[in-house]
């Protein structure tokens, strides 16, 4: 604000709206900041925990595990094999999702001849 008085001279009045801060202040302020920023995203990831952990509604009485026959595709092997010698079979299989793995193979004997 300017005001003139009785003589040439000019006297200048000024106002700060803001208000400033020590050194100190800052940092005090700067650290409330970083902790209150910490404290929301803490927040956030317990809410998230919790979304989770109450969305996978377990039920005592169910199977987690569930076997299914996986039918063969396709088995590659040597034409020609030794006597008492093991040999390398190469079998491919379809999984229902894909969380399937291999369990066993299911033998049936023939005779002299093993079915799988």
């Amino acid at each position: 604000m300017c005001e003139h008085t009785a003589g040439s001279e000019t006297n200048f009045k000024t106002s700060n709206a803001k208000q400033k801060h020590t050194l100190k202040e800052n940092v005090i302020l700067l650290l409330n900041e970083f902790y209150y920023q910490i404290a929301l995203k803490k927040l956030v990831v317990y809410i998230l925990s919790f979304i989770v952990l109450i969305s996978c509604n377990e039920d005592d009485n169910e199977n987690c595990l569930d076997y299914e026959t996986a039918y063969v595709t396709s088995a590659n092997s040597s034409p020609r094999g030794v006597i008492n010698q093991n040999i390398t079979i190469e079998v491919l299989f379809r999984v229902i999702n894909g969380c399937g793995s291999f369990n066993n193979f299911i033998e049936i004997y023939n005779g002299n001849t093993i079915l799988s």
